[in-house]
């Protein structure tokens, strides 16, 4: 604690003490309590003017430490005042005694965590970039950062907690807080914008705001957790979404059966305000609530195009927000997913329609390139680009040809990045005439980018998918967090984590994974809670393999194979052996030579084998053997490796 003397107030004249008590003393005996001597404040090499607000904490060495704020201009410094045994006496030596600890310029609170045998504390560490021209830093209150240390002398950065751009009237200070379990709650003195609108300063705070981060120990993917999640799923250099606007007929008639016919899933944005259901009469050529239903069910993403097609920079806000709150509703209402994403009627919007966007949805398209960033900022996503698509004109289908080249050499040119292209009514060439809407793309074209798309995809090019698939991807591994538990030699879990909105953020991240070099095959199993989702043998003759997982929900186990299984599980099971979970019987469809049978258990153990007979069908009974996964190995005479596949027995 700090005295502040005689003087009623002020800044600076504050003492450091500290005041102590055995652990199982009387609390409420005044007796029972040691004040240490007061150390007053001293000069120092950084110039310090005062410390207070001190944390008490027991070093790795068993002794007492008083870690105080200091001010003095600067952001990054704290003093560490030694307490001896007794708590009676209190040291302090500024040549030695001044330590960097990030966002040491304000109050801050060090905890011990056993678990990961490390202190942790969340302080006001000021970024790079709210750093030029400010001359106190220690009034800078925009940032909580978490950090953490093994010797209380070190401090390293791990994450950025929370975060506003404006350092004048936004503040989160005098954070306090506890670990919750794996995760931390805090509760901050927050400065923020309310009705009246902003607060007085950043230090006046007008709110008391509360908080969780969860799993806190975990570490950012990377070499030191052996895990990274690729560019774009599946390892795909590159992904693109085709969307389709405004919500018309010829969308499921023509447009949904080409992308069915080549596996893509695309986004439909829609004006849920011009759909009927069936049994009612159209209005113009828009669609019914059931067609878009029946292709939101087959994996295409239906989005918001507002309600009414209106120019959402034009109108006010009450119309503004149920342009786009009703239209998600609606959407919401008939296809029983979420409306995720938006596209801006005319493509257009502004600093208004962003900030009202934010409360409904993750993500607007509007005009401009087909090539996109990520975003460092997720309020970047408000402005996701996208071709709007013009025709060579006569419209011919030599044309349309040409214009599928210009498109192609554009898809060429991502390089990593995301592409966009705005679609609106498609329909095959021969009806063009029929309709007058703006600027009809042709079946033979969207068959031609299709097919295109398609043949990237194979070659491990290309991730062609709909934009909230896009966005959340991007979003998650951004974000992913990675805890690593080696629980042997022979087996490594992983758990995930991206502090986002799991009902929102779930799509399947491609994580690539090192693997020690010994491992010739890896077993790799997927769970989610006690459910298996896969359980599969890799080829690790790189030191790598690549698994999707859903980050927040799925676990990891990679498990050295013991069995020396490698080869494809599939095509061995297919050809040579199956598993009957109803009888409890391994059957072997042999081959005209005799095969040997080996199951290995999930230790690698092996706990039944037989050698089966050629061109006849063995059948292994294991309805004695425990639940669990299991691999059975086959090889042929002189024990060479035929394949192997993976089991899960479940009574």
């Amino acid at each position: 604690m700090e005295n502040q003397g005689d003087a009623y107030w002020g800044w600076g004249p504050f003492a450091s003490l500290m005041l102590s008590a055995d652990a199982g003393a009387d609390l409420l005996n005044a007796d029972s309590w040691t004040f240490s001597n007061e150390l007053q404040h001293t000069d120092d090499a950084i110039g310090s003017t005062a410390w207070l607000e001190g944390n008490a904490v027991v070093a790795p060495d068993g002794s007492m430490k008083n870690i105080l704020r200091m001010a003095y201009g600067g952001d990054d410094k704290a003093a560490v005042v030694s307490v001896s045994d007794d708590g009676s006496k209190a040291t302090f030596n500024p040549a030695k005694d001044i330590i960097d600890l990030p966002g040491a310029g304000k109050k801050f609170t060090i905890r011990y965590d056993s678990l990961s045998a490390r202190y942790w504390t969340l302080s006001n560490y000021v970024l790079s970039e709210d750093r030029p021209g400010n001359n106190d830093l220690g009034g800078v209150r925009n940032t909580v950062v978490l950090a953490w240390s093994e010797d209380l002398v070190h401090w390293t950065i791990k994450d950025t907690l929370l975060h506003h751009p404006d350092v004048k009237y936004h503040g989160f200070q005098y954070l306090d807080w506890q670990f919750d379990g794996n995760d931390i709650i805090a509760v901050s003195r927050t400065a923020w914008e309310d009705e009246t609108g902003n607060a007085d300063s950043q230090h006046n705070a007008n709110f008391l705001t509360f908080h969780r981060f969860p799993n806190f120990r975990y570490e950012r993917a990377g070499e030191d957790t052996g895990v990274r999640a690729c560019r774009w799923q599946g390892g795909a250099e590159s992904a693109f979404a085709l969307t389709f606007d405004d919500g018309f007929k010829a969308h499921y008639d023509y447009a949904y059966p080409m992308l069915e016919k080549y596996g893509i899933r695309g986004t439909f944005y829609v004006n849920s305000g011009k759909l009927v259901r069936k049994g009612q009469k159209p209005l113009e050529r828009y669609g019914f609530e059931e067609e878009f239903c029946e292709m939101g069910a087959a994996g295409h993403e239906i989005g918001s195009h507002s309600l009414t097609h209106p120019n959402l920079t034009a109108i006010d806000m009450e119309t503004l927000r149920k342009e786009l709150g009703q239209d998600k509703e609606n959407i919401e209402r008939f296809t029983g997913r979420k409306c995720l994403t938006h596209a801006y009627p005319y493509c257009l919007h502004n600093e208004t329609v962003d900030k009202a966007m934010t409360s409904y949805y993750i993500a607007g398209r509007a005009g401009g390139n087909v090539a996109n960033d990520v975003p460092s900022d997720p309020d970047g996503w408000y402005s996701t680009n996208s071709e709007l698509l013009t025709w060579k004109y006569p419209r011919s289908l030599e044309n349309e040809k040409a214009s599928f080249m210009e498109m192609k050499s554009k898809i060429d040119g991502l390089d990593g990045r995301f592409g966009v292209v705005c679609i609106h009514e498609t329909l095959p060439f021969n009806l063009l005439s029929t309709s007058n809407t703006y600027e009809v793309a042709t079946t033979e074209w969207l068959e031609d980018m299709c097919a295109y798309l398609s043949e990237l995809r194979s070659k491990g090019k290309m991730w062609p998918a709909p934009l909230a698939d896009i966005v959340r991807y991007a979003e998650e591994r951004k974000n992913l967090r990675v805890n690593r538990y080696d629980i042997s030699g022979d087996s490594i879990a992983y758990e995930f984590s991206t502090w986002l909105d799991t009902a929102v953020y779930n799509v399947p991240l491609t994580l690539e994974f090192s693997v020690p070099a010994e491992w010739e095959a890896v077993r790799c199993i997927v769970k989610s809670g006690e459910e298996l989702v896969s359980d599969s043998v890799y080829s690790s003759a790189d030191g790598r393999i690549t698994v999707n997982a859903v980050p927040d929900k799925e676990t990891v186990l990679l498990v050295k194979d013991k069995s020396n299984a490698i080869g494809s599980a599939d095509a061995v099971a297919e050809a040579l052996a199956g598993f009957d979970a109803v009888e409890n019987i391994v059957y072997i469809k042999n081959p005209d030579y005799d095969v040997f049978c080996e199951i290995y258990d999930a230790a690698g153990r092996a706990v039944k084998s037989a050698r089966c007979r050629a061109s006849a069908l063995s059948e292994i009974n294991v309805a004695e053997m425990a639940s669990g996964i299991y691999v059975a190995r086959i090889s042929a005479s002189g024990r060479k490796n035929v394949g192997s596949f993976s089991f899960a027995k479940c009574r």
